[in-house]
């Protein structure tokens, strides 16, 4: 999220529906958001294969991998 967009939405210019530039920067951090949270999912794997214990890491863990699909960066 750079300031510039930040700027732009607090005035209300920020259009992703009919501005490409727009469009590609709510692509590009939707790309963020979905490497972030598969960061976190790798992770919660590789924790559960190491012995933890699945259910609890998922409540742990979930609101994390969640919170990376729609925070700005």
């Amino acid at each position: 999220m750079t300031p510039e967009i930040i700027d732009r939405v607090r005035q209300g210019n920020w259009n992703p529906d009919n501005d490409e530039a727009d469009r590609k920067s709510r692509d590009a951090l939707a790309a963020r958001g979905y490497w972030q949270a598969f960061q976190v999912v790798k992770e919660s794997v590789s924790k559960v294969l190491g012995g933890e214990n699945p259910g609890t890491l998922a409540r742990a863990e979930h609101k994390e991998c969640t919170g990376n699909c729609s925070s700005p960066s």
